[in-house]
């Protein structure tokens, strides 16, 4: 689909961090309005006041020194980061399906961990993120490097919980952004 500014994938980013921890239950009205609004106002920002926005310094590098497209990627070949929120270690080890096979298979005991309570809260709501907020991803083996996980042609740098998600909606493909070395 072409090369894009890292401007687009800068500012998907910091929009989706924006929205961590926003209360979908009760404030999902206007949803995707409030995402639009803040895509639109980190477009707007420079690029000296964006870069420092970005507090983590190794995920600066791989947003600089990449080239970007956004393509549409499919599910089983992502893998989600190495420890994905409070999810046990041993889910994260393989794709974004895989993952999302455990939290959908898991009992009782699996909803005390915050990340399968926001991923219910995200599910909802998931074809509006979908549609705005895409998943940034680096080639495999950039973030998962360790030889317990699985390797996959694409590491999942930031929406592991959009992608589990989309995986338990039924969703089999992502528009994501990717990086290109």
């Amino acid at each position: 689909m072409g090369i894009l500014d890292v401007k687009e994938v800068i500012a998907n980013f910091l929009t989706a961090n924006r929205f961590k921890g926003f209360n979908f239950v009760n404030e999902g009205t206007g949803l995707e309005a409030k995402i639009d609004e803040s895509i639109k106002h980190f477009r707007s920002l420079p690029m000296n006041e964006l870069i420092p926005l970005i507090e983590d310094k190794v995920r600066q590098k791989n947003f600089l020194e990449q080239s970007w497209a956004l393509e549409e990627v499919p599910l089983k070949y992502i893998g989600g980061y190495p420890q994905i929120g409070d999810l046990p270690e041993n889910w994260c080890q393989s794709s974004i399906l895989d993952t999302a096979k455990f939290v959908k298979e898991g009992n009782k005991s699996t909803s005390l961990f915050e990340s399968v309570r926001r991923i219910r809260q995200i599910l909802p709501h998931i074809d509006v993120i979908q549609k705005y907020l895409h998943p940034i991803l680096l080639p495999g083996g950039e973030i998962r490097k360790s030889d317990k996980l699985l390797s996959l042609p694409f590491d999942s740098d930031d929406g592991n919980h959009r992608l589990i998600a989309m995986a338990l909606s039924g969703k089999e493909t992502t528009l994501a952004y990717v990086g290109i070395p």
